[in-house]
């Protein structure tokens, strides 16, 4: 099995249990309304942790609804562990 076709698979079943659990809709839907996407031209401060345990992460790798920004873009995710 070539490597798309793997990955076909992959995203395919992703989309079946996806489907298969509200509760799972309901996580994926609330991640993405607490995503927020920083552009470069944009004087952002990364906000202070209050405690918590958490990563800054800046990268410059878009996902395809994103292919109107420049691939300089610089996204910063802030994940908490």
């Amino acid at each position: 099995m070539d490597r798309r076709t793997k990955n076909v698979e992959i995203f395919k079943d992703s989309v079946k249990l996806m489907n298969g659990s509200s509760r799972l809709q309901q996580a994926i839907t609330e991640s993405q309304n607490k995503q927020k996407l920083y552009l470069e031209t944009e004087d952002v401060a990364v906000p202070e942790s209050k405690g918590l345990s958490c990563k800054t992460v800046v990268s410059t790798k878009r996902s395809r609804s994103d292919r109107e920004l420049s691939r300089r873009t610089k996204v910063f995710e802030i994940a908490l562990d």
